[in-house]
């Protein structure tokens, strides 16, 4: 009998966004983890802080599609936008990041289902806790035995695709306590 696979995309929007490529058998068994970041200023070369924003808004929706477009994933899954309380305008820039996957997504693979993700689900999925900082998801996600051997010594893993890799894991154990959405993918 030929093995399924599918992919899992896991997005940490920002500036520096976050990657996380996933691979899994059709019995939800993790067979390949690939982070990596997208510097979004490296798309970019104006020195005028607004068109060097829209200019990171449209690398990101070319490197997106491209991404999306190669690896057909079963499910993408992000972050939702945020308030921090102490950077308000920070959700907003957020915000835009997160309009511009919702396009690219839908634009490349229509039939993909996108998980949006509140960051403290994210975290206590994780066994981080709902306020855990940076260092904790790290920490948690190389307690995860079917995780930790991919990131342990992958020089590519940074804070943005280590919350990738995280989005992808949930998104994982969301798939297996509702396997439907693989058939609705590929019908």
């Amino acid at each position: 009998m030929n093995q399924c696979f599918y992919k899992i995309i896991g997005i940490d929007p920002g500036g520096n966004t976050g990657i996380s490529i996933m691979t899994i058998d059709d019995e939800f068994n993790i067979k390949d983890i690939e982070p990596l970041t997208l510097k979004l200023d490296d798309y970019t070369k104006s020195t005028n802080s607004e068109t060097r924003s829209v200019d990171r808004l449209i690398a990101l929706d070319s490197v997106i599609t491209d991404i999306l477009e190669s690896h057909d994933p079963i499910a993408v899954g992000m972050e939702i936008a945020f308030i921090n309380k102490r950077f308000p305008l920070s959700g907003l820039s957020l915000s835009k990041y997160t309009a511009v996957l919702d396009v690219a997504i839908r634009k490349a693979l229509p039939r993909t289902v996108v998980f949006r993700l509140a960051p403290k689900l994210i975290k206590s999925e994780v066994g981080a806790g709902g306020k855990a900082i940076k260092d904790d998801m790290y920490e948690n996600l190389l307690s995860i035995s079917e995780v930790s051997r991919y990131i342990l010594d992958n020089e590519q893993c940074d804070e943005h695709n280590i919350d990738a890799t995280a989005i992808c894991y949930v998104i994982l154990k969301l798939l297996k306590q509702d396997p439907t959405v693989l058939l609705s993918k590929r019908e």
